[in-house]
């Protein structure tokens, strides 16, 4: 007999009754409809993740886009506003340039209708860099111009308010200000006003009013106190000289002739005449007489017999004259020129200090300032 090669499921289906063949085959029939349905749900699930995957792309692909068109325009409208830039830029350059002139031998050369066209030039390159930059708040020109100048005036005054304390008066200048440029066709002209009222607001801030002109009165006085003050520089340097009135030989020198005294004595004289011919026209007006010359001599020059601290007062004496006179001369002191002669202490250069006071003379051969003398001094009353 032949042999068969029968498989393990062979052999078992012959083992088998019919009733377990019907059943193995039904589970086998289950057990593939079920492989069946697993497929198709990996199916579904597939094409799922494939039309999830495809809108994805789509999605990533049009933000891109979105992106890069975003990208495009405001690179196209940085590359505008930077050539705007650049044009007010060369414009300033043009207007700075037409303002300045041409060098001449006597100066500057100024064309004044290239310096009206170079401000027209950059007023148009203004606006249009401020419409480009504010297209929700466009500008006219002349609409620009008083903006920029109602700006710079706020911004001005409020620096000198803060610097200066000016208060609510120069906030309302300022607004007065800004309002009336706001009327004024060309740019130079607003902004030249506008530094005009500034500077003015500014100077009477920190230095007051401007002063008023002297008066005849004072012109008189600074007249006076002038020729005091030359008649001290001058006794100064005859004592810088060697000539001391207060000594004893200088005292008898002084009661000879006039024309057998010293040329020192002669000099000493002069300027104590001119010093007390200024004094006391001021004070009275009238013809002095021999009695208030000779009071006024004691009073205020060295003389024989002096003491030290007697000298040192008299020196005070003609110090507060001279400091008396400028005071009620006011501006009118420096219209008028001291006058000194060769060798002699300019008047000037002591400032109502007695050149003729050791100390004075000692201080500033030390090299001591002016102020410092006077404040030396007057701690020392």
């Amino acid at each position: 007999m032949a042999r068969r090669n029968y498989s393990y499921t062979q052999m078992l289906m012959d083992s088998m009754g019919d009733a377990e063949k019907s059943a193995m085959g039904i589970a086998q029939n289950n057990r593939a409809e079920a492989d069946n349905r697993r497929a198709d749900a990996a199916n579904t699930r597939a094409e799922a993740e494939s039309k999830a995957g495809l809108a994805h792309k789509a999605e990533l692909t049009r933000g891109a886009k979105t992106e890069a068109d975003t990208k495009t325009l405001d690179y196209g409208k940085m590359l505008r506003e930077d050539g705007l830039r650049k044009s007010l830029t060369s414009a300033a350059g043009a207007r700075d340039t037409a303002q300045a002139g041409t060098p001449t031998a006597d100066g500057h050369a100024v064309d004044f209708q290239e310096v009206k066209k170079a401000n027209r030039g950059f007023e148009r390159a203004d606006v249009s860099l401020w419409n480009a930059l504010n297209p929700d708040k466009p500008l006219s020109g002349e609409a620009l111009v008083a903006k920029r100048a109602r700006d710079e005036a706020g911004e001005e005054l409020a620096m000198e308010e803060k610097e200066f304390g000016l208060g609510e008066k120069k906030n309302k200048a300022a607004r007065d200000a800004a309002e009336s440029t706001a009327g004024i066709g060309e740019t130079t002209a607003r902004t030249k006003l506008l530094g005009a009222q500034t500077e003015k607001a500014a100077k009477e801030a920190k230095e007051g009013p401007a002063p008023k002109p002297p008066t005849a009165d004072q012109a008189k006085v600074a007249t006076f106190g002038r020729r005091v003050e030359q008649a001290m520089a001058e006794m100064g340097r005859l004592e810088g000289e060697g000539y001391d009135r207060s000594s004893p030989k200088a005292g008898l020198g002084a009661k000879l002739p006039n024309m057998l005294k010293s040329s020192s004595a002669q000099q000493q004289s002069q300027a104590e005449r001119n010093f007390v011919n200024a004094v006391l026209r001021r004070e009275s007006g009238a013809v002095i007489s021999d009695q208030e010359f000779a009071n006024a001599e004691k009073q205020y020059f060295p003389r024989s017999g002096d003491s030290k601290e007697t000298l040192e007062q008299k020196a005070r004496n003609r110090q507060q004259v001279v400091q008396g006179f400028q005071a009620e001369a006011g501006t009118a002191w420096e219209n008028v020129a001291p006058v000194a002669a060769p060798g002699a202490a300019k008047p000037a250069a002591t400032g109502g200090l007695d050149s003729a006071d050791p100390k004075v003379k000692a201080a500033l051969a030390a090299g001591y300032t002016e102020d410092e003398i006077r404040a030396f001094l007057g701690k020392r009353k």
